[in-house]
């Protein structure tokens, strides 16, 4: 973003990606426990789940530490943005959300 920040960008609206995300989230182990759609908040629980349940998604673990993380979805017109905060209140790093990117395509493709 425009702070250098690491994002996910999604080539689908907001209103379609805020209605899949719960879904997909659920397939690779984050559990949404509260939304606030008007501000564009989630929060999820992630727990890494086994690696047959990787291996059925698609994609590699991303070996991001179990815990609580707010997810911060942004409205791009066409796309939408994805930003992940962990429980110590930092973003992710390119790498962890390099990892998520193919996370999310195999998740949301399912």
């Amino acid at each position: 973003d425009d702070t250098g920040l690491p994002m996910l960008i999604l080539r689908t609206p907001y209103n379609v990606a805020w209605q899949r995300l719960p879904d997909a989230m659920k397939r690779v182990g984050m559990e949404v426990t509260d939304t606030t759609r008007s501000t564009g908040s989630m929060k999820v629980t992630y727990k890494s789940p086994g690696s047959s349940d990787w291996d059925s998604v698609g994609a590699k673990d991303p070996e991001l530490p179990n815990g609580d993380y707010k997810v911060q979805v942004g409205d791009l017109d066409n796309r939408t943005s994805l930003q992940f905060i962990d429980p110590k209140g930092h973003v992710l790093t390119q790498s962890q959300n390099d990892a998520l990117v193919a996370v999310f395509q195999a998740a949301l493709n399912k």
